[in-house]
């Protein structure tokens, strides 16, 4: 399986630049063989909090699905986008995987960031998607999965709470995903930031993550400059990206190297956790 994680310069107020930009950068991916893309957090509405902003983006989102899933219909990437959505009138931040034609499967951001709050509602699941049978037959896997190609989602501030990973990993992740728009910082130094703690995820459960950060600007105006990492089970960076406004890395997901972790008596430490003594210090605190 090869894995593409990749940022598009987005605009606020102009969801067919996003949507065509999105697209322009799958059409470069798609002689490469690439089995899934990730994009950033709301890359399709830009990073948006206004009423206002979400209401407009609302009022076009039935348009936008279809042009997404219209891009899907022709290639056969399966590839994961960001956008709002309203449920029983409460606002999502969510990660939406399309493929061929379809959406296949969708995260709701479990863990906002303290500015979000007043605006969206967190999510309350955590599933794993098994890429080849949501491929076979649109199947979300939701509980344990055999260790093939499984997906856990994350959407920026939930990448800092190390147990939405382990619990992915338990439930059959070998990919975990997390998708930013973060601002402030160059490309670079936000590269070598998420590097710091993202390699203890990946290390930590024994599982490739990916991760890329939204490009534009968000509603106050701070800048988000876009990047794409690719890092393997060991922490090892294996692809990055940080060119300006648009661009990509990918890799193939080497599927010895996992087995190898798997069926090591120290590498694979999550079987070695003691789960029941851990949940009796989460009661004690």
């Amino acid at each position: 399986m090869k894995i593409a994680a990749a940022y598009n310069k987005t605009i606020i107020g102009d969801i067919d630049h996003n949507i065509n930009s999105t697209r322009d950068i799958l059409l470069k991916l798609k002689d490469k063989s690439i089995d899934f893309t990730l994009f950033p957090e709301l890359n399709i509405s830009a990073y948006i909090k206004s009423q206002q902003n979400l209401d407009y983006f609302y009022k076009q989102q039935e348009a936008t699905v279809e042009k997404l899933k219209n891009i899907s219909s022709t290639l056969d990437i399966a590839f994961a986008v960001g956008y709002p959505q309203k449920i029983d009138k409460s606002n999502y931040i969510s990660q939406v995987i399309y493929y061929k034609g379809d959406i296949v499967a969708t995260h709701f951001k479990t863990h906002l960031g303290p500015s979000e709050i007043e605006i969206y509602k967190p999510g309350d699941a955590l599933n794993v998607f098994n890429l080849a049978k949501l491929k076979a037959n649109k199947n979300i896997i939701t509980e344990s999965a055999s260790k093939d190609f499984i997906i856990g989602m994350q959407i920026c501030f939930e990448s800092h709470f190390p147990e939405l990973s382990y619990i992915q990993s338990e439930k059959g992740a070998n990919l975990i995903t997390f998708s930013y728009a973060s601002p402030k910082e160059t490309s670079l130094e936000k590269l070598l930031r998420f590097s710091r703690y993202l390699a203890a995820r990946a290390y930590d459960n024994s599982v490739y993550v990916m991760c890329c950060n939204l490009s534009g600007q968000s509603e106050n105006g701070h800048n988000l400059n876009g990047l794409a990492m690719i890092i393997d089970p060991k922490g090892n960076t294996v692809a990055s990206s940080t060119l300006d406004n648009n661009g990509f890395c990918f890799t193939e997901i080497d599927n010895e190297l996992l087995q190898h972790i798997y069926k090591s008596k120290m590498a694979y430490f999550n079987k070695h956790k003691r789960v029941d003594f851990i949940k009796q210090l989460y009661k004690e605190i």
